[in-house]
C-alpha cells in the first residue's frame, strides 16, 4: 500500500485507518494500522487578512514578571527575592473568533534559579522551568483584570504542558505525550472552522509532528473569543504567530499572523496616553476592600495592587499557605505563611512596587492602612509620576450608591444560604441517636438554657443590659457588611 504524501502525514491522529504492509527477504509480511492526519489543506481564502505585524504578546495585560523582548516575540521572567516560584502569564493582543489556525512556542533558554532559594522546603519542583501553551478567555472587556495564567481547573482556558499533559475546564490534566525538551517547537492547532470534521478542538504538534488527538474545546469556552496564551516559568519563552512557521504542519495551515481580520478579535484602539492610579481611601470596619470588590468589577480595565492579590497570585503558582493563621491577619495585611522568607516578608510587593511603574497602564492601589497617611500617599506616588500617570485619590466617605448595595446585598444573601445549606447537609450526615440519650440531651440542654437566661437578666440588671449590647455589637457588624 504505497502513497505519494510524505511521511509526516502519517501520524497517530484522529481520523480513518487504513492497513500499512511491510514485508523484508525471507519474513513475512507485517500488518500495521495507521491512522490518517484528519486535517486537510486550507483552501484559498480571498478575504482581507489581518496586518502579519499585529499580532504578538500584549504586554499591558501580562503578569508583572514578564519582560517582553524583541517586539514581543519573545519573553523573559524573574527569578528572584520569591519570584523563582510564580507563574508568568501573557497572552496575544488578538483574539480567535472563527477560522482554522496555528501558533508556536519554545523554551529557549532555562534560567538558573538559585539553590538557596528552590532547594527551601523541598519546592524545587515549584521552580523548574515549564511551559504551558494554549488559549485563554481572559483578555475580553470583561475580564481584564485578571492574570492571564493558564491553570488547572480554572475554566477560563486550556493547555497543553511541556510535561506532556492537557488540561482544560474543570477536568483533572489528561497525559497526551512525553515530555518537550528546550529548542522543541510546540505548535498548537485551533480549529474553529463549523465545516471542519474536527471542528471546535485544539491540538498539539511538536517539531511538526503531531502528538494529540483532536482534543474538543470544553463548552464553556466555545462562542468567546480566544486568545492564544503562555504560561511559564523559570524560562525565557519564544513565541511565534507567523506568518512563517518554525516547524511545518503535515498539512497546508495558515498562522495567526495570516489570519482573516474577521476571524479575529482585534485590539481595540484606545486614545488613552497615559497609564491611571486609584487609590481609594477609607476607614475600617467600613467595607473597604467590599468597594474595591464592587470597583475592580465595574472597572475591569484596571488591576488590583495589594498584599491580597499578590498572595491570590502565589497559590495560583502552586504554593499553599500553613494551617495555623496569625490572630493579627486582616483582608489588609493578610498573614501568609508560605515558608518562603521573600514572600512572607512581603518582598514581592517591595518589588512590584518598582516594576508597575514601567508599564503605563490601570493600576487601582488597595491599601488600607498606608493610603490613609499622607506621608505613605506620597511615598508611594513617587514611583508614578505625573508625567506618565493620572492619580487620582478615591474617598469613601457619605451613604454608598444603590449600585454598590443592590449586588453587596444579594452577595450577603447568597453567603448566608450556602451557610443555611451545609449546616443543614452536616446534621442529615449525623447518626441517629438513642431515643434515651435524645431526651436526655434536650433535658439537660433545657436546663442549660434556663440557667443561661437567669444569669444573662442577672447582668442586664446590673450592667445596663448584656442582651442591648449584643444587639448593638450585631447592628454593627451588619452595617461594616453593608458598606
Amino acid at each position: 500500500h504505497t502513497s505519494t504524501k510524505p511521511a509526516a502525514t502519517m501520524q497517530p491522529a484522529i481520523g480513518a485507518s487504513v492497513r500499512a504492509f511491510s514485508s523484508g527477504a525471507g519474513s513475512a509480511a507485517t500488518i500495521a494500522e495507521v491512522k490518517m492526519e484528519p486535517e486537510k489543506d486550507a483552501p484559498e481564502d480571498p478575504r482581507p487578512r489581518v496586518d502579519p505585524k499585529l499580532p504578538k504578546l500584549d504586554p499591558i495585560s501580562a503578569t508583572l514578571n514578564v519582560m517582553p523582548v524583541a517586539d514581543g516575540k519573545m519573553a523573559m521572567t524573574l527569578i528572584e527575592d520569591g519570584f523563582q516560584y510564580l507563574l508568568a502569564g501573557a497572552r496575544c493582543n488578538v483574539a480567535l473568533r472563527a477560522g482554522r489556525y496555528f501558533f508556536e512556542a519554545s523554551i529557549t533558554e532555562k534560567l538558573e534559579v538559585p539553590e538557596s532559594h528552590s532547594q527551601r522546603g523541598g519546592r524545587n519542583q515549584l521552580t523548574k522551568p515549564t511551559l504551558r501553551v494554549g488559549l485563554t478567555t481572559i483578555g475580553s472587556p470583561d475580564t481584564l483584570s485578571k492574570w492571564p495564567l493558564l491553570t488547572e481547573r480554572s475554566g477560563t482556558g486550556l493547555y497543553f504542558d511541556t510535561d506532556g499533559y492537557f488540561s482544560e475546564g474543570n477536568s483533572a490534566p489528561k497525559l497526551v505525550g512525553n515530555k518537550v525538551s528546550r529548542n522543541q517547537t510546540i505548535g498548537v492547532l485551533v480549529n474553529l472552522d463549523a465545516t471542519s470534521d474536527s471542528a471546535n478542538t485544539v491540538s498539539l504538534f511538536v517539531d511538526g509532528t503531531r502528538i494529540s488527538d483532536a482534543m474538543p474545546i470544553p463548552e464553556g469556552l466555545l462562542g468567546k473569543p480566544l486568545f492564544p496564551a503562555i504560561t511559564f516559568r523559570s524560562a525565557t519563552v519564544f513565541v511565534n504567530f507567523g506568518p512563517t512557521p518554525r516547524a511545518p504542519l503535515p498539512f497546508a495551515c495558515r498562522m495567526v499572523a495570516e489570519a482573516a481580520e474577521e476571524d479575529l478579535l482585534l485590539p481595540a484602539e484606545s486614545d488613552q496616553k497615559s497609564g491611571r492610579i486609584v487609590l481609594p481611601i477609607g476607614l475600617p470596619g467600613t467595607g473597604y476592600f467590599d468597594y474595591v470588590d464592587h470597583f475592580m468589577a465595574t472597572h475591569p480595565e484596571f488591576v488590583e495592587l495589594s498584599d491580597r492579590k499578590i498572595f491570590e497570585w502565589v497559590e495560583l503558582s502552586g504554593l499553599q499557605r500553613g494551617r495555623n493563621k496569625s490572630t493579627t491577619a486582616s483582608m489588609d495585611k493578610p498573614d501568609p505563611k508560605f515558608g518562603v522568607p521573600t514572600i512572607d516578608e512581603c518582598g514581592l510587593r517591595k518589588v512590584l512596587t518598582m516594576i508597575a511603574p514601567t508599564v503605563a497602564r490601570n493600576y487601582l492601589i488597595a491599601e488600607l492602612t498606608a493610603n490613609l497617611l499622607p506621608e505613605s500617599r506620597a511615598k508611594f506616588l513617587r514611583s508614578f509620576p505625573a508625567s506618565k500617570f493620572q492619580r487620582t485619590s478615591l474617598v469613601m466617605l457619605g451613604a454608598p450608591s444603590s449600585d454598590f448595595l443592590t449586588p453587596l446585598e444579594a452577595k450577603l444573601l447568597e453567603r448566608k444560604r450556602r451557610k443555611g445549606a451545609a449546616h443543614k447537609s452536616s446534621k442529615k450526615e449525623e447518626p441517629p441517636r438513642p431515643a434515651a440519650a435524645e431526651n436526655a440531651a434536650t433535658n439537660e440542654g433545657s436546663t442549660e438554657a434556663k440557667e443561661a437566661a437567669a444569669a444573662g437578666g442577672e447582668e442586664g440588671g446590673a450592667g445596663g443590659g448584656t442582651g442591648g449590647a449584643g444587639a448593638g455589637a450585631g447592628a454593627a457588624a451588619w452595617h461594616s457588611d453593608r458598606f
